[in-house]
């Protein structure tokens, strides 16, 4: 009975903080001292339709490509990579982007089966209290892309002089290869080389960015995507370069092209991180 009433007492308190995502907070990031206003109602709360299609075409094809279609949970890639794991490949993460939320704003970053199940109490939740669009849109809001740089608007004015709604095809595929080890791979933008950021993995990337244009938008003109059809974006092909008989000869062009324009986009990006790019201006000292 004890152990219920705990359950309940604290299922309660996670959906109070899942509540006030719908207005505005004050939240630090871990490993960080300097706090910012997080929220749907946060005076720096970027809106997805403020956003770039094309960039967050990227971030959900890098990081949760099922996200439009699950409850929270991806299936299918859970099971993948549990097979990959019995094959004797390493176990790699299949957390979506709803649970890499909840675990930025709301956990800690310890391995335990405890915060697992807090993770998951608190994903549930969040999947009923918001749509789609605004988890998509805290998670670009809130999500780490380098050390002392957090949220969309951040990063790009750091790395590209820019903002979220002006990101280009290439800029956003950079963006999208940074998450995984945002403070690893923001270390290869400082010193203006793509080795550290996995040449093969950014050139699938771009692969299937350039695939999905082509399929939506059959002229090739990636500014004409719109922000409804990312939502349906065929983002489940499995994109290996390898096979360039597999895709269309224009796609593989346009990708090794692309991956051309990058390296010499990161010399300008060291420039500017070298000159010292201007500190986010939504932050504040606690």
């Amino acid at each position: 009975m004890l152990a219920g009433a705990a359950g309940l007492t604290y299922t309660v308190h996670a959906a109070r903080q899942i509540a006030r995502l719908r207005d505005a907070w004050t939240y630090t990031p871990l490993d960080s001292s300097v706090s910012r206003a997080v929220g749907l109602n946060a005076p720096s709360f970027v809106p997805l339709d403020a956003i770039s299609p094309l960039l967050v075409l990227a971030v959900v094809s890098s990081e949760d490509r099922h996200f439009f279609r699950h409850r929270g949970f991806d299936l299918e890639e859970i099971q993948a990579a549990l097979r990959d794991a019995l094959h004797g490949q390493r176990l790699r993460g299949a957390s979506t982007i709803s649970q890499q939320l909840v675990k930025n704003l709301f956990l800690s970053d310890e391995r335990t089966i405890g915060r697992k199940l807090r993770e998951g109490l608190y994903t549930i939740l969040l999947e009923h209290a918001l749509t789609k669009r605004d988890i998509l849109a805290l998670y670009l809001d809130t999500v780490e892309w380098g050390r002392g740089i957090y949220g969309a608007t951040a990063a790009t004015a750091a790395y590209f002089g820019t903002t979220p709604a002006a990101v280009n095809l290439e800029q956003a595929a950079l963006l999208a290869a940074l998450l995984p080890l945002p403070r690893e791979r923001g270390r290869a933008l400082d010193e203006g080389s793509v080795a550290n950021l996995r040449p093969s993995y950014v050139l699938r990337l771009l692969l299937r960015l350039h695939l999905v244009v082509s399929a939506l938008r059959p002229d090739g003109s990636p500014r004409a995507l719109a922000l409804d059809e990312v939502a349906t974006a065929p983002l489940d092909a499995i994109i290996d370069p390898a096979e360039a008989s597999g895709y269309p000869r224009s796609c593989m062009t346009a990708a090794h092209r692309s991956m051309a324009a990058i390296r010499t986009a990161l010399h300008a990006t060291r420039s500017r991180l070298a000159a010292g790019a201007p500190a986010p201006a939504a932050e504040t000292q606690p």
